[in-house]
């Protein structure tokens, strides 16, 4: 219950851009890179991810996960270290079109799956913490 109210409040902290509430929980660097980024190991875990990016209206905003390929094209890592164990490509991706898409956006295009893109792109980014 601990760990649900600290995703809430986080998620809360980075949709309505409250620096404060990011201060206090400690979590003001985790969002100036994409270290801390939330990682995925199950369809449960994802659908509980995307209730947090849905607005009032019911759409689901596209948002950066921790999945990065970076290191070497092809091989997905979670920049938690965790094991990339469960995926969620939308059709023919990862594809690294036009090279460089390194990154996993989640709730991408219609059918609200995974791509590849390049990091440089603007996102919300979906953050987890360890509790120890």
């Amino acid at each position: 219950m601990e760990k649900l109210a600290i995703l809430l409040l986080l998620s809360a902290s980075i949709a309505l851009g409250d620096a404060n509430l990011t201060q206090l929980l400690g979590l003001e660097p985790l969002l100036k890179t994409k270290e801390g980024s939330s990682s995925v190991h199950s369809l449960l875990e994802y659908q509980f991810m995307q209730a947090l990016t849905k607005d009032a209206n019911g759409h689901l905003h596209s948002t950066w996960l921790g999945g990065f390929d970076a290191i070497k094209e092809g091989t997905w890592m979670w920049s938690d270290g965790s094991r990339f164990d469960y995926t969620n490509w939308d059709t023919d991706e990862p594809n690294n079109a036009g090279e460089g898409e390194d990154c996993l956006h989640m709730n991408a295009a219609s059918a609200k799956l995974w791509f590849d893109v390049p990091c440089e792109w603007k996102f919300a980014s979906l953050c987890s913490r360890r509790i120890v």
